[in-house]
């Protein structure tokens, strides 16, 4: 049977769904997503980020274009080309503090990081 790919989700089933590395390790899932008002499109995902017995550890703002969409017909996630040594190395933020989408200095600093390829 053939699985009918989706080009449009609800923000609530992206909210929650499972992203997993290439070698389908867990990494956590999607907490939230971020909406450039400007453009209309979805500037960064939030990951949050499973550690040991599955608790949250952290959360990192990833560019949404970093991700990418598994759909099959039992099961959907998102992918993220990155391990998780590295992934629990990176600077991340707390669920209590999470950092000011609207500075510039923020912004620039998060593409940089993606950029530069420091997540492989």
């Amino acid at each position: 049977m053939a699985v009918k790919v989706r080009k449009a989700y609800r923000s609530q089933n992206v909210i929650g769904m499972p992203v997993k590395n290439a070698e389908k390790d867990d990494l956590g899932s999607i907490e939230e997503i971020v909406v450039d008002i400007e453009s209309g499109t979805i500037a960064y995902a939030v990951l949050s980020f499973n550690g040991f017995f599955g608790f949250v550890e952290k959360f990192f703002a990833i560019p949404w274009s970093e991700f990418t969409l598994v759909h099959a017909e039992d099961d959907s996630y998102f992918t993220l080309d990155t391990d998780r040594d590295r992934l629990s190395e990176m600077k991340g933020f707390n669920k209590k503090d999470w950092p000011d989408s609207a500075d510039a200095n923020w912004d620039r600093e998060v593409d940089e990081h993606y950029q530069s390829g420091e997540t492989q």
